[in-house]
This record gives C-alpha cells, structure tokens and sequence, in this order.
C-alpha cells in the first residue's frame, strides 16, 4: 500500500492549450525535446520497478527512495516541457518542507498534484503539511494506493427447473 496525499490546487487549466503548446514545443525544438520525451519513458519503467519492490514489501526503503527520486524527476521534467505552473512550484516547495515528494498529474499547468508519503513522514508532519497547503487555496485528500477498494459481489443464481 502507498500513502499519497491528492493536492488540488484549484488553478484552471486549458489542457487543449497545453498540449498544443508541447506540440509546438517539440516542432520547435525537436533535437532537445525527442530525449525529455525518452526520458519520461525511462522514469515510467524505473517506476514501475519501484512500485513492484512496494509491492512485495510496502516498507522497502530502497522502492521509495527509488520513488521519490522519480516523482521529482518526473516533475521536472514536465516543467521543462512547458507544463508547469508557479501554484505547483509552491506546492512541491511546502512539499520538500515536510520531507514529501509530489509531482504534475495530467496535463498539469495547475489542476491537481500527487505527493507520495514514505512510511518514515510522521502522521503531525502530514498534518501541518495538510494546513499549510490548505492556507495555499488547496483542497487536500489522503489515500492509499493499492489499498482495496469499492467491490462488487455478484451472487450467482442458478435458474429455476420448470
């Protein structure tokens, strides 16, 4: 189970825009952007290796450091493609305060962002990271990925005999 905290930051984003905008990006600047581009896949692969050390031991701490390097690499990267905005910078600078890494989800330029919480993040840093962002305009939800969640249990019946 991973604990992340959801961190909406409540800026409105044109995601059509921003995709327009890396797509001219990459026309533009295609020799420097073909290897960001590469290197989001290799922060995609290094995940999921992270994420299959978590999940044979969800305190490993080697599958989160190796996490968090890659969210922050992760972040940068979209950043450098244009996707970035100065309400996530805030965010992941109160982020680092409280020793949690987040990053971009989506198209970013604002929306929401997902802060990963390694076991060793005392439950009274969470909070007062919880407030300070909250002090930022920012609607805070904790979650566990991996954990189970809303099932639905079919009985099966067999049809009556006539």
């Amino acid at each position: 189970m991973l604990n992340c905290l959801v961190i909406n930051t409540h800026v409105p984003r044109d995601t059509s825009a921003l995709v327009t905008s890396v797509g001219r990006l990459y026309h533009d600047c295609s020799q420097a952007m073909a290897p960001m581009l590469e290197a989001f896949g290799g922060v995609v692969g290094s995940a999921g290796k992270a994420l299959a050390l978590l999940a044979a031991d969800a305190e490993s701490p080697q599958g989160h450091s190796e996490l968090a390097r890659l969210v922050v690499m992760n972040h940068h990267l979209l950043c450098a493609i244009g996707v970035g905005h100065p309400a996530c910078d805030t965010v992941c600078s109160l982020c680092a305060e409280a020793g949690v890494d987040a990053k971009i989800t989506g198209a970013g330029g604002g929306g929401c962002m997902l802060a990963v919480l390694r076991p060793e993040v005392k439950p009274a840093a969470i909070e007062g990271l919880s407030q300070a962002l909250r002090a930022e305009g920012c609607t805070v939800l904790q979650l566990a990925i991996g954990a189970v969640g809303v099932t639905l249990a079919a009985e099966r019946r067999e049809s009556p005999t006539l």
